[in-house]
């Protein structure tokens, strides 16, 4: 997702690996992993790389990764745009690599002046405490301007979208007030739609403040039990009402719910 702000905007890195068994171990107790961020665009080129030390884990902690994801994080501070984002985890013992990548677009809300600006959305079923990591970084400063960092609880993006109606879905986004001094109320809320047709709508949740002076952002944060959908396939819409603006954003994508 991205933060909204004047110019730069920190957008969080989110990776989720599936366990499995003793190579991954090999991989992620002795091994290096490298982000790397490009942009292109007409007369500028710019090219950001990071790299993780080695990842050194406990004998317990490396036993784990064998029966639970591996989920790693980091994030950069970006000027909107277009970018690609490679991801590469190198096994310094077997030297085997993997490599993902993917385009992403960091829009300039700015510009926007005929719909509510707002942030990606993340969706996630899980809340974890930040000591609960495998690994950890040693002063992380990522971690103080992570937006899904709250009261001491990270929200874990889902990478699937795939939620059991057993759990609650999580919802966060923000939404960017360019010109407020102060809160200007909200309105927002969940919708499920299947076949075009509108099967569950959450209650919406009044924000009314959480303004942040910098960068002129509001979180919303919300909760969805799921208990009333049946599994399958759904479309999630979110909904951002600015009462005092006359202003309106929405947001959709494809969910499933299973069991």
């Amino acid at each position: 997702m991205s933060v909204a702000s004047a110019a730069w905007l920190f957008g969080p890195c989110d990776v989720e690996t599936s366990p499995a068994g003793t190579e991954l171990i090999r991989t992620f107790a002795d091994g290096t992993t490298t982000s790397k961020l490009s942009s292109h665009c007409p007369g500028v080129t710019l090219t950001a790389a990071g790299i993780v030390p080695p990842v050194k884990l406990t004998d317990d902690a490396a036993k784990e990764i064998a029966s639970r994801p591996v989920y790693y994080d980091g994030g950069f501070t970006l000027l909107p745009g277009k970018y690609v984002v490679k991801l590469l985890a190198r096994d310094a013992e077997t030297g085997r690599i993997g490599t993902y990548q993917a385009a992403f677009t960091i829009p300039n809300l700015n510009r926007e002046v005929e719909r509510l600006p707002i942030s990606s959305v993340v969706l996630g079923s899980q809340h974890v405490p930040l000591g609960d990591a495998l690994y950890t970084v040693e002063k992380n400063a990522a971690l103080g301007v992570n937006p899904l960092v709250y009261d001491g609880q990270k929200l874990i993006p889902s990478v699937t979208r795939v939620f059991s109606k057993s759990r609650e879905l999580y919802v966060y986004l923000q939404a960017y007030q360019r010109d407020a001094t102060a809160t200007q109320p909200l309105v927002a809320f969940v919708s499920f739609y299947r076949g075009g047709v509108k099967v569950l709508e959450a209650t919406p949740v009044a924000v009314t403040d959480g303004l942040d002076p910098r960068s002129k952002a509001v979180p919303l944060r919300m909760s969805v039990p799921l208990t009333d959908l049946a599994p399958g396939r759904y479309d999630c819409q979110v909904t951002v009402v600015s009462p005092a603006g006359q202003k309106v954003a929405f947001w959709r994508a494809p969910v499933a719910v299973v069991p």
